[in-house]
């Protein structure tokens, strides 16, 4: 691997486009990390730490960044936390390339769309919506709930299809079918097979736009079918960014070698998601991006073992992933 990397490292990592936009508004493209939610050693949010680490994802050259992801540990924080942590991003982001893009996870439908309009109020460029789960709705009341979330807002809302996490099964069809009913809707597509299901997607709405989620896992499948981008986690966006920049021009084969090696240590890490945030989070204190690695619980504590694997992650790829 030392050959691509060292390619990375002498040509630096390309950053991200400047402020292209669509309709005037900031396009919802690329690589979008889902953040981290910084906590001191009592648990609670270290909101000095919080402005640093979005310094450094912006430094880092990402096109956006998002916020209340499950990476993000939403399910933690309260609603007035929501509210500052929004509130701070978004006007982090208010004056530079970057756009916002605040998750709305609420399972109540009067209060996701409360939810919706607040962050809209506060200056958000996108939101995404993770459709409600808890004893299994049934689907009318999902569809229900997702039109009216986003018929409450002006600005783009990526739809969450992560059946994994969420127990939900939502046919390609019935998401077509809201996208028909509104143009400012977006996917986020995090099944099993995320390109076979964009496929259908794409063949029954071709100007739909679709990002990846799961680690990026499968970011070259959804880019080759014509998918617009990632959302990662927020521990390397630099080697997200570079296989996305290396594949929009063309270099298909070394973003294709690059992927391969990142890829293979998501799919060993991704035994659970508190896992994955918790070993994320060490590789952020180690770059210098968090003070402390605290996830509120419950959640998952590293091993021995992770810690090792986070010791080869940085071996291999350390070499292009800054310090600050």
């Amino acid at each position: 691997m030392s050959g691509p990397l060292t390619r990375m490292a002498s040509s630096a990592l390309c950053s991200a486009n400047e402020g292209e936009t669509m309709n005037g508004k900031k396009e919802i493209k690329g690589i979008c990390p889902l953040t981290a939610i910084p906590f001191d050693e009592n648990g609670e949010i270290d909101y000095r730490q919080f402005e640093h680490l979005l310094d450094c994802l912006i430094a880092s050259g990402v096109h956006g960044i998002g916020l209340f992801g499950v990476v993000g540990e939403f399910s933690k924080l309260d609603d007035g936390e929501k509210v500052e942590l929004a509130g701070r991003m978004i006007r982090r982001l208010k004056d530079t390339p970057l756009y916002s893009l605040i998750s709305i996870t609420d399972h109540s439908t009067e209060i996701a769309v409360k939810r919706a309009k607040r962050f809209e109020e506060l200056g958000a460029d996108a939101l995404m919506l993770l459709p409600p789960h808890f004893l299994n709705p049934p689907i009318d009341q999902i569809r229900y709930h997702l039109l009216s979330v986003v018929g409450a807002v002006d600005i783009p809302v990526v739809i969450q299809y992560a059946p994994n996490e969420t127990g939900v099964s939502i046919s390609p069809e019935e998401l077509v079918s809201i996208a028909q009913e509104n143009q400012n809707v977006l996917y986020k597509i995090e099944c099993n097979d995320p390109a076979a299901y964009s496929s259908q997607l794409l063949e029954m709405k071709n100007d739909l736009s679709i990002m990846n989620g799961y680690w990026g896992i499968n970011l070259l499948d959804l880019l080759s079918i014509g998918g617009k981008g990632v959302m990662p986690g927020f521990s390397c966006c630099e080697l997200y960014l570079e296989i996305y920049n290396r594949f929009m021009k063309g270099k298909v084969n070394a973003a294709a070698e690059l992927h391969s090696h990142l890829a293979s240590y998501f799919k060993r890490w991704n035994t659970s998601v508190e896992r994955v945030i918790s070993m994320e989070k060490e590789i952020l204190c180690r770059r210098g991006m968090l003070s402390t690695k605290y996830c509120r619980h419950p959640g998952y504590e590293l091993g021995a073992e992770d810690y090792q694997e986070v010791d080869r992650f940085l071996g291999e790829f350390g070499i292009v992933l800054p310090n600050f």
